[in-house]
C-alpha cells in the first residue's frame, strides 16, 4: 500500500457523521455506568474496515491519547509504552464532543416498547412515574448527564502502540495523513479508533424488569 493515500475528504470536517465502511485503530476494554442505565465499552483488536452508521461517534483530544505513550526513543523509532489505557476520566464528554448517538438515539423509545410488551399494556397507557414519559429520543444531554453523575468504571485500551503508530505513518490508513508525519508525531487529528458493541445502555424498572441495548463507538481524535 503507498503512503500517497488520497487524504479522506471526512477528515476536513471533523464533526460530519460519518456513514459506511471506514478504517480505524482497534483496542481492548470497558466502561460501565451502574444506575437504571448501564454504559460498557467492550474489546476490539487491530485495523480493519468497519461500518460506522449506527455507531457513537465522538471526538477525543489527541494529547490524551499521546500523554500516554510515553517518551519517543529515536535509535528505536519507538514510544516507551506500547499500550494506550483510556480511563473513565479520560471519556466525560461533553455534548459538542458528540457528533452521532447512532441507534441510542431511540434507547427510551424502545425500552417503552419493551415494556409495554412485556405486560401486554397498550401503548397510548402511560406506565412510567417519571424519566420516561415524554421522551422519545435519548439525546447527547442525557448520556453526559449519565456519564457523569452515575457510578462510571472500566477503560479502554489500545494495544500495539508502537506498531499501530508505524502503520500509521506508512499506510495512511485513517486518510488523514499527507507524507510529512513521523512516528514519533505519536497519534494525529483524524485518527480513528473503534470499538464493536462498545456501549451497552441496561434500562431498569421496579419489578427487577431490565433490557440491555448495546451499540458500537467511534472515537475521532482531535486537537
Amino acid at each position: 500500500m503507498s503512503s500517497s493515500k488520497k487524504y479522506n475528504i471526512l477528515q476536513k470536517n471533523p464533526k460530519q457523521k460519518y456513514d459506511g465502511l471506514h478504517y480505524a485503530i482497534c483496542g481492548t476494554g470497558g466502561f460501565e455506568i451502574n444506575t437504571s442505565s448501564n454504559v460498557k465499552l467492550v474489546p476490539i483488536s487491530n485495523f480493519a474496515k468497519y461500518d460506522f452508521t449506527n455507531a457513537l461517534q465522538v471526538l477525543m483530544k489527541r494529547d490524551v491519547f499521546n500523554s500516554k505513550i510515553g517518551g519517543f526513543n529515536v535509535s528505536s523509532n519507538t514510544f516507551s509504552e506500547d499500550i494506550v489505557r483510556i480511563e473513565t476520566s479520560d471519556f466525560l464528554l461533553t455534548e459538542e464532543q458528540i457528533i452521532s448517538l447512532g441507534s441510542l438515539e431511540t434507547v427510551y423509545l424502545d425500552f417503552k416498547n419493551f415494556i409495554h410488551n412485556y405486560f401486554n399494556i397498550p401503548h397510548g397507557i402511560s406506565v412510567f412515574q417519571e424519566n420516561m414519559d415524554g421522551k422519545a429520543k435519548f439525546d447527547k444531554t442525557e448520556l453526559c448527564k449519565l456519564l457523569r453523575e452515575q457510578p462510571f468504571n472500566g477503560s479502554i485500551k489500545i494495544l500495539e502502540i508502537n506498531n499501530i503508530l508505524q502503520n500509521l505513518v506508512e499506510y495512511n490508513i485513517c486518510g488523514n495523513r499527507n507524507g510529512s508525519e513521523k512516528v514519533e508525531d505519536g497519534f494525529i487529528d483524524g485518527d480513528l479508533f473503534y470499538i464493536p458493541n462498545g456501549i451497552s445502555i441496561l434500562l431498569t424498572v421496579d419489578h427487577g424488569i431490565s433490557q440491555t441495548y448495546v451499540t458500537d463507538i467511534c472515537i475521532r481524535l482531535e486537537s
